[in-house]
C-alpha cells in the first residue's frame, strides 16, 4: 500500500511539473509573437517632409523644378506638409518634378522608384515604382503611353491622387501609414534608349540574346 501511495505522488508531481512547463513554453511563445508583431520601429510622425533624389555616376538625365502642390521644395530641406496639403496623410500628392534627357540619345522609356526608408529598420526596404513609356521587353503593362524624350528634352512628371492611394494600400500592407512616414528618397533606376541601350543606376548595357536578362553590360574603357 505503501508503495502505491508514493507511486500516485510521483505520477501526480510529474503531472504537476510536466503542465507548468507545458504552461511557462506557451507563454514565451506568446512572447515571441507579441515581439516579431512589435518589431516595427515606432515612428515619430512629424509635419516637417523631406524628399531626397539619388545620384547616380554617368546619368543620362537631370531632375529639377521639385514640387508639391505647384510649391517649389528644395531635396533634402524639410518643408511643412500641412502649409501645403489638406492632410500631412496626401503630402505625396502631386508631387512633380522635371527630367531633361541629357544624353544624345532618345529616351523611350523611365522607371523611377520611391523608397521609403523609415520602413527598411530591421526589414527589407519599401520601394514603390513608377514606370513611363514602353518597356524595351515584354511584358507591356495595359494602359501604357510609348514614351519619345530626344536629347534636351524634358517631361514633367506627377504623382496623381490615385498613385497616391496605391502607395497607401502599399504601405499598409506592412501596417505603415504614410502621414506617419516623414521622408520619400526618388530614384530613377532605368533609362532605355531607343537603339537598344539601357542604363541602370551608373551602368550602361546592350541587348544580348545569350544573356539571362537579355542585356550584357558595356564596360567601360580604363
Amino acid at each position: 500500500m505503501a508503495r502505491l501511495k508514493a507511486s500516485r505522488l510521483n505520477q501526480t508531481l510529474l503531472l504537476i511539473l510536466v503542465c507548468s512547463g507545458s504552461a511557462m513554453l506557451g507563454f514565451l511563445c506568446r512572447g515571441g509573437r507579441n515581439a516579431a508583431a512589435n518589431s516595427r520601429p515606432i515612428l515619430q510622425a512629424s509635419d516637417d517632409k523631406v524628399i531626397e533624389i539619388k545620384r547616380f555616376p554617368n546619368e543620362p538625365y537631370r531632375i529639377g523644378d521639385l514640387r508639391v502642390k505647384n510649391t517649389e521644395v528644395v531635396a533634402r530641406q524639410p518643408f511643412s506638409a500641412r502649409s501645403l496639403t489638406s492632410t500631412t496623410g496626401d503630402w505625396l500628392e502631386n508631387l512633380e518634378f522635371t527630367v531633361r534627357n541629357t544624353s544624345d540619345r532618345r529616351i523611350t522609356y523611365i522607371v523611377i522608384q520611391m523608397d521609403f526608408p523609415e520602413t527598411g529598420v530591421g526589414a527589407p526596404l519599401m520601394v514603390y515604382p513608377k514606370a513611363i513609356g514602353i518597356p524595351p521587353v515584354p511584358p507591356v503593362p495595359p494602359r501604357s503611353n510609348p514614351l519619345s524624350l530626344d536629347p534636351g528634352d524634358k517631361i514633367n512628371i506627377m504623382i496623381t491622387a490615385p498613385e497616391v492611394e496605391g502607395i497607401k494600400n502599399f504601405l499598409a500592407s506592412r501596417s505603415y501609414q504614410l502621414a506617419d512616414l516623414n521622408k520619400i528618397v526618388l530614384r530613377i533606376a532605368t533609362v532605355a534608349f531607343d537603339d537598344g541601350i539601357k542604363w541602370e543606376q551608373g551602368r550602361l548595357y546592350r541587348r544580348s540574346p545569350g544573356a539571362r536578362s537579355g542585356y550584357e553590360e558595356i564596360k567601360q574603357a580604363n
